[in-house]
């Protein structure tokens, strides 16, 4: 199988997979990545890695890079001291899990890298009684999914990348 590129949208995912041979899936949830560099920013600034040897200030605290609208996006490093730099908004596709069905999608994915076990389960189990139970399902009610979707994104799904 193959995983579907995040920067499309739904138009070009259906035309994606009438042309594949290959079953499909699309990541619907999680704190998506937007760069990985071998240059760390928390190493070169706050790690005197221009000494030598990195103090290690990743693990110490959280840290993020702030843009003009003063959102932040969390920059997280990995055991080779890459640094990640993950959305500042969590992407959330609860209330749209439908139309993955509705475009035959195979599998949907959740990363879950950087989520507590606990919310990790909490919509691991949401996302699945969705599938099972589709439109109907008592958290995708007006009244109930906007607890569910504070400080989210829905990615490029509806308006793709230019």
């Amino acid at each position: 199988g193959a995983t579907v590129s995040p920067e499309l949208n739904f138009k070009q995912i259906k035309t994606l997979n009438e042309a594949s041979t290959l079953p499909l899936e699309c990541i619907v949830h999680g704190n998506m990545e937007l760069m990985v560099s071998e240059y760390c920013v928390l190493g070169s600034f706050l790690g005197n890695l221009d000494k030598g040897t990195c103090t290690k200030p990743c693990e110490k605290n959280n840290y993020w890079l702030c843009d003009r609208k003063n959102e932040k996006f969390p920059i997280v490093t990995d055991q080779y001291c890459h640094m990640h730099l993950l959305n500042a908004k969590e992407l959330n596709m609860l209330a749209h899990v439908p139309e993955f069905s509705n475009l035959h999608i195979d599998r949907i994915r959740l990363d879950g890298r950087y989520m507590s076990k606990e919310k990790l389960a909490k919509f691991t189990k949401l996302y699945k009684e969705i599938i099972l139970e589709g439109k109907n399902h008592l958290a995708l009610m007006p009244e109930n999914i906007t607890k569910y979707e504070q400080n989210i994104t829905r990615g490029h799904y509806f308006r793709g990348v230019e």
